[in-house]
């Protein structure tokens, strides 16, 4: 159970990290188009990152929700 919980917490982590990266590639995007070239392929191409990383970040998410869901019913009928 110490593992499946310690998973849980790390990949919670993996997911806040991964918030992070998304928020900065976001941001990075939108400063690539201010700047006087307005360089919008890199800005695309930060945006499609950063929606990469949204989507890993998601997948980790549910991955975290399936372990402690599976986890509180391992509890549950171990206590049965």
């Amino acid at each position: 159970m110490a593992d499946a919980a310690k998973l849980n917490q790390q990949l919670s982590k993996i997911a806040r990290m991964l918030n992070d990266v998304r928020e900065t590639l976001f941001e990075c995007s939108r400063e690539s188009i201010k700047g006087e070239d307005n360089e919008w392929h890199k800005a695309e191409a930060l945006f499609s990152l950063a929606k990469s990383v949204d989507g890993l970040r998601r997948q980790t998410l549910r991955r975290a929700r399936r372990i402690k869901r599976i986890t509180r019913t391992i509890k549950f009928e171990g206590a049965r």
